[in-house]
């Protein structure tokens, strides 16, 4: 678990360090435990040690046994031969040697059997996060200052994606917020069939007929495929709508059978999320503006809270009525979603491309202006994480994602505190 000491070394978890033997016996000062290498060739880099009198500089490795060095082949790589120390839990053998013969001095490090345990468990844990049943010795100052972090980490991955999505677009911000808006309509169902339709179906040709609530709907439901074999009365007239719609912009509808219809509850069907998409499109004039420069949370699920047209308060695919369908577009539900997966990762791309001084902070306080998610992977932090805002089941989503299912405990803030506290 050449891994594990690795992390010992680094942040110090060791309960002791010795050199030599009897009465040549010393105990290191570790000055630097320098920089960990991620890449082939020694763990750290540009350590600086004290033994004695001497200053050890540059670069140690760390084995589990000091036979490790020749099993790997270290003594016959070039590329060891500046490792001034070999830092290992059990010497058994002669003192390894560089490609030269020379000699390398080897550090023995010792574990507390706390610490070991500790990490095993974190690791081994049947359920997540591994350190579950220690979340409730976390301070409050502990648990924010990561979560802090964990938030910002989960925005810049998101935004990552948005700045590959406008680099698709030809650097085009409304083009990007609509069809980042139509791939979270998809709510987690049809998110990659929603955004194979917006990229079908330009934004621009939206813009031009979105004064007309009708036509928004034929291009969208047009398209989606949806129209092809109209079932009653509305759908022939939206049929009609999008015939000459194709025509003029020179369209290809999609495949229908491209949305999963199955085992979908009616407030959920594709039929009723286009006709929420077209109401919110309809209603919004300027899209991006309006994800992007509307101040708070609650401003924006406002004008995001259109009505859908008479037909879709009523019905949940062509032809199917139902009686407990809403005229809302949306539930508050999907519209935190919205906020969340949509205008948030966008207003932090574009402001941050615009060179914001605040980005950061802006968009995390617009976070915390909406409801936390309430899903399997925030509660599994339990009753002592419990969110306040979205800013913060955002946070344990990151961490749960990037580091729990990874099992990435010795890279978290928190499994880092929990075996300092073993190492005590």
């Amino acid at each position: 678990m050449e891994r594990f000491l690795q992390y010992v070394w680094l942040h110090r978890l060791y309960s002791s360090l010795s050199y030599g033997a009897g009465s040549s016996f010393i105990e290191p000062e570790v000055i630097d435990p320098g920089m960990l290498n991620r890449d082939s060739g020694p763990d750290f880099f540009n350590a600086k040690v004290r033994v004695g009198n001497l200053l050890w500089a540059g670069n140690v490795e760390i084995h589990r046994r000091s036979s490790d060095w020749l099993r790997h082949g270290h003594h016959l790589d070039p590329a060891y031969d500046n490792v001034v120390l070999h830092v290992v839990e059990t010497d058994d053998c002669p003192i390894p040697h560089r490609l030269s013969g020379e000699h390398i001095p080897v550090c023995t490090m010792q574990v507390d059997s706390r610490v070991w345990e500790s990490a095993h468990f974190m690791l081994q844990a049947p359920t997540l996060p591994g350190c579950s049943e220690r979340l409730h010795e976390l301070s409050p100052l502990e648990a924010h200052a990561w979560m802090d972090a964990l938030v910002v980490e989960r925005l810049e991955r998101k935004a990552a994606e948005v700045d590959r999505l406008y680099t698709s677009t030809a650097m085009d911000w409304n083009a990007t917020a609509y069809i980042l808006l139509a791939r979270h309509f998809g709510f987690g169902l049809n998110n990659d069939a929603l955004e194979r339709l917006a990229r079908s179906l330009p934004y621009a040709f939206i813009a031009k007929h979105r004064s007309l609530l009708l036509q928004v709907e034929a291009l969208l439901f047009g398209q989606a495929g949806l129209l092809a074999a109209p079932e009653d009365e509305y759908a022939q007239r939206l049929a009609a709508e999008y015939a000459f719609l194709r025509h003029k912009f020179d369209l290809q509808p999609l495949d229908a059978f491209l949305f999963r219809l199955h085992r979908t509850r009616p407030a959920a069907f594709i039929h009723r999320r286009l006709g929420q998409l077209a109401a919110i499109l309809h209603r919004c004039e300027f899209l991006f503006s309006s994800l992007v420069e509307t101040s708070t949370a609650a401003e924006l699920a406002e004008k995001l809270r259109a009505d859908v047209s008479p037909y879709w308060a009523a019905h949940y695919r062509f032809g199917k009525s139902a009686a407990n369908l809403s005229a809302a577009a949306l539930a508050a539900s999907s519209l935190d979603a919205l906020l969340i997966n949509v205008a948030a990762p966008l207003r932090y791309a574009y402001l941050r491309q615009q060179e914001t001084e605040d980005y950061r902070e802006r968009t995390i306080d617009f976070l915390r202006g909406i409801k936390p998610e309430n899903n399997r992977l925030v509660r599994a932090f339990g009753e002592s994480l419990r969110p306040t805002d979205a800013s913060e089941s955002q946070a344990l989503i990151q961490l749960y994602r990037e580091y729990c299912e990874r099992r990435k405990c010795f890279f978290c803030r928190w499994g880092y505190h929990f075996l300092s506290l073993s190492a005590r």
